[in-house]
């Protein structure tokens, strides 16, 4: 599989960060501009609440001016730089009265108001300070029954509005942060705990392969559970279709033994045909074994367990210490309790049985087992093989010695049972001499 491809945790996470990114962010913006509006919003209504106090206290004084009374309305119009100003225009534009907050301010042309309209603006002055303005017109009737237009003008810095609009969306978006990193942890735990099944049926399915289990387990959610159930199924279907066949081999190797048998008997008076037909039964008799031998294979199976080496080997080593009494072999047993291979028990017996035999049979007095990592090495100190007859001897048929008993069938009986697991079987030779068969099984 490409390194390329995205785990499910990791496409959740990130699809799952991304949709809480947009959400968050999206929210964020909604809340951020629901405040702008009403802290602008609430600035007017404080505004215009001002102009009408503005309006309520009003009066002309001795030169016909519209000016606002002492002490004024809202004291902050009395304080310089307190960010609240006011001003009053004649319809002439000029401006007839100011408060003593404006003391050295100069905010530009201003222009009157049509007689009740309402207009909002925004203010500069000279120091770079903005006002947002709120504006109303009004017509007054002097005491000489004149009527005369003004323009009564309140403003307040922006620094009242901006500075509790930053104050709010630093607060915004640190809880925002805040928020996102406990979601990202909840997120987190909810998905280990989601996936904690697939997680652990690819676990089982990795321990069916390794052979360290047999079957899936029958306790995973619904949406795991056919597809568990189906790879036992499946499992058990091919358990026996391989079990059929080794049956159907078996019972066509046994049916042909009687008949070799019968041929066995026949006598002719021609030496020559006698002895031809000697051989071929002996040969056919030798595919026999051969094909019984495969059939008694269990050959690869998914649910192959691993199992440990030294009690397989102990158990014929024991035996063929009493059939080979005579010579008294030595064997040494390197293998520890750990040391296992993923091979059925019934195929182990037949290779170590057949490798461990020859080991025997060739030996002068010691025979030695050991495992290191993979591989099985059975030497032993007899003359060895010569390099030239290494690869024959693992064919079928073929021995080393013409004169030694057997069918030549042992160790090409080996390599394939061994070739069935992928493994592979070589003869090299040895520091004492003798012959080392190295057998290598897959991981």
């Amino acid at each position: 599989m490409s390194s390329k491809v995205l785990s499910l945790r990791r496409r959740l996470v990130i699809t799952a960060g991304i949709v809480l990114l947009v959400f968050l962010g999206a929210t964020g913006l909604v809340l951020d501009r629901s405040f702008v509006r009403s802290a602008h919003t609430a600035q007017q209504d404080r505004l215009d609440g001002y102009l009408f106090a503005m309006l309520a206290s009003a009066e002309f004084n001795a030169e016909g001016m519209l000016v606002l009374p002492e002490p004024m309305p809202e004291p902050r119009l009395r304080r310089i730089d307190s960010g609240l100003i006011a001003f009053i225009v004649r319809d002439n534009d000029r401006m007839q009265w100011r408060s003593q907050s404006m003391l050295g301010m100069d905010v530009g042309d201003v222009s009157v108001v049509e007689a009740g309209l309402w207009r909002s603006s925004r203010l500069v002055d000279r120091g770079s300070t903005a006002f947002a303005a709120r504006s109303f017109g009004v017509t007054w009737v002097a005491d000489d029954e004149s009527e005369r237009a003004f323009t009564l003008t309140i403003a307040e810095s922006e620094r009242g509005v901006n500075a509790p609009i930053q104050e709010f969306r630093a607060n915004l978006w640190a809880a925002f942060a805040s928020v996102s990193l406990l979601l990202v942890a909840l997120q987190g735990v909810v998905l280990s705990w989601g996936l904690r099944p697939l997680k652990g049926f690819a676990h089982e399915v990795q321990a069916l392969e390794q052979g360290t289990r047999a079957r899936m387990h029958d306790d995973y959610p619904a949406e795991l559970a056919p597809l568990a159930n189906n790879l036992n199924a499946l499992l058990d279907r091919d358990e026996q279709q391989l079990a059929r066949h080794r049956d159907a081999l078996s019972d066509l190797a046994h049916s042909l033994k009687t008949p070799l048998a019968l041929l066995a008997t026949v006598r002719t008076d021609n030496h020559d045909t006698e002895k031809l037909l000697t051989q071929q039964i002996d040969n056919m008799n030798r595919i026999v074994e051969y094909q019984l031998t495969r059939a008694r294979s269990a050959g690869p199976n998914p649910r192959t367990v691993r199992i440990e080496l030294l009690p397989v080997a102990k158990k014929i080593g024991d035996a063929l210490s009493r059939l080979y009494h005579d010579k008294a072999i030595d064997l040494a047993l390197d293998v520890s309790a750990q040391d296992c291979v993923r091979v059925e028990s019934g195929d182990l017996m037949e290779i170590l049985g057949n490798v461990l035999d020859n080991a025997f049979k060739w030996a002068h007095s010691s025979v030695r087992v050991s495992m290191e990592e993979s591989a099985i090495r059975i030497d032993d100190d007899g003359p060895g093989v010569p390099a030239g007859q290494r690869e024959a001897v693992l064919r079928r048929g073929e021995r080393a010695d013409e004169q030694v008993p057997g069918h030549g069938i042992g160790l090409a009986t080996v390599a394939s049972i061994i070739a069935h697991y992928g493994g592979s079987i070589s003869i090299e030779g040895n520091p004492s001499g003798g012959a080392r068969i190295l057998i290598t099984f897959p991981t």
